[in-house]
């Protein structure tokens, strides 16, 4: 009977330190942009330019060339 009691005590306690976290959670603005997480990976994201695209390429020719000696 004893455990029975110790656990409740316990469970009571876990719900709280939760209920505790999320209020503070809420009030310290973590749940305000439940929109863009969403939609994040369908924006568009500006293309590299010329020159990065160059140093891309170039790097990827130099790794593949290594891997394969």
């Amino acid at each position: 009977m004893g455990v029975i009691i110790l656990l409740i005590v316990a469970s009571l306690l876990v719900s709280t330190v939760f209920l505790v976290a999320f209020l503070w959670a809420t009030r310290n603005g973590q749940y305000e942009d439940v929109d863009t997480p969403a939609i994040r990976m369908v924006l568009d994201e500006p293309l590299p330019t010329q020159a990065h695209q160059s140093v891309l390429t170039q790097s990827t020719f130099t790794n593949s060339s290594e891997r394969h000696t």
